[in-house]
């Protein structure tokens, strides 16, 4: 006579514990679709804190044990070694394009000819050469015949502004993570007991050893990059090189890809 109660009791509670299963799938995979734009954003501040880590630890001893105010710092450093190139590259490319419009609507835009060598350049020697002698010759035909390209050109170079835009933002939110990843000292406890569960008693040479990888990389390839970045950047505009911003972005690129910036 108990046998249909109970296995109707089992029913009950199997459909119970299924409905708030359910529910909290949904609710993680709500919480995740929220976070799923971020998780970029978090892993950057995570790698940053991990790199940036010997240097907290170096200014907070200098400021007796201060880590909030060590943190601070960092972060108001490393916006400003954001912003502040940005900000002279996106002048430089803006007012690079409002003077090519200027002189081409007053019809003093020239384009020098070319130099012997360039139609010795491999492969595209050639057509360059006689391109680049027909924009020199007449450069008005020369926009006109390959319009489509240079609007094609225009709308590349408008996203690039753009993804520009959008990465700053995204390393200024990086680097205000990681000081709060360095400042917060549950933050450091949570990755140890994260790291003790993972591999037991060598948590702490694991968490050496991947900061130790991770700092070696960021000031090794990034840190390197930008610095060259920086120092030819202001040559540039110390010089007065015109559209010294798009040269720039184009020796960023090359350092952060190991290639020599002489190339520029």
């Amino acid at each position: 006579m108990n046998a249909p109660n109970f296995n109707k009791e089992s029913f009950n509670q199997i459909v119970d514990i299924i409905i708030r299963l359910g529910f909290l799938f949904l609710i993680v995979a709500w919480c995740f679709s929220i976070l799923t734009p971020f998780v970029g954003v978090l892993t950057w501040g995570i790698i940053l804190a991990m790199a940036l880590y010997p240097l907290h630890s170096s200014i907070a001893r200098r400021f007796k044990g201060k880590t909030k105010l060590a943190s601070a710092i960092i972060v108001i450093l490393g916006i400003l070694a954001v912003i502040i190139p940005s900000w002279l590259f996106l002048d430089s490319v803006i007012g690079g394009l409002k003077d090519l419009g200027t002189q081409f609507q007053e019809g003093t835009l020239k384009i020098p000819p070319p130099n012997a060598d360039v139609a010795d350049w491999p492969l595209v020697g050639d057509k360059v050469f006689d391109l680049w002698t027909y924009a020199a010759s007449n450069l008005e035909n020369f926009l006109i015949e390959y319009r489509e390209q240079f609007l094609s050109f225009g709308e590349v170079l408008l996203s690039a502004i753009t993804s520009l835009g959008g990465s700053v933002i995204t390393i200024i939110l990086a680097i205000v993570i990681s000081g709060a990843l360095l400042s917060s000292k549950n933050a450091q406890e949570l990755g140890r007991r994260f790291f003790h569960r993972l591999v037991g008693d060598g948590g702490d040479k694991v968490i050496e050893l991947t900061t130790k990888t991770v700092s070696s990389v960021v000031r090794g390839v990034i840190g390197v990059a930008l610095i060259q970045t920086i120092l030819i950047g202001l040559g540039f505009l110390g010089i007065g090189l015109p559209y010294a911003g798009v040269w720039t972005l184009i020796v960023l690129i090359l350092a952060v890809l190991q290639l020599p910036p002489t190339l520029v």
